[in-house]
């Protein structure tokens, strides 16, 4: 298992991903607060979106 795709919840860590093959999603959370509904939804598709990527299915996902 490999690790392809990075979400960053705090924009404080945003990862150095200049030259490097990894994707990345931020999803903005505010620090000690629960993530919204949305938040949530948002983080499900883009793990859907990895598991059809990597069983090379295709999908029409953007970065959110």
């Amino acid at each position: 298992m490999r690790i392809r795709h990075i979400v960053t919840l705090c924009p404080e860590k945003v990862p150095p991903l200049a030259n490097s093959k990894f994707e990345w999603t931020f999803i903005p959370i505010t620090e000690c607060h629960a993530p919204s509904i949305e938040d949530i939804f948002k983080f499900i598709r883009v793990v859907q979106f990895c598991r059809k990527k990597k069983s090379g299915k295709k999908s029409t996902h953007r970065t959110v």
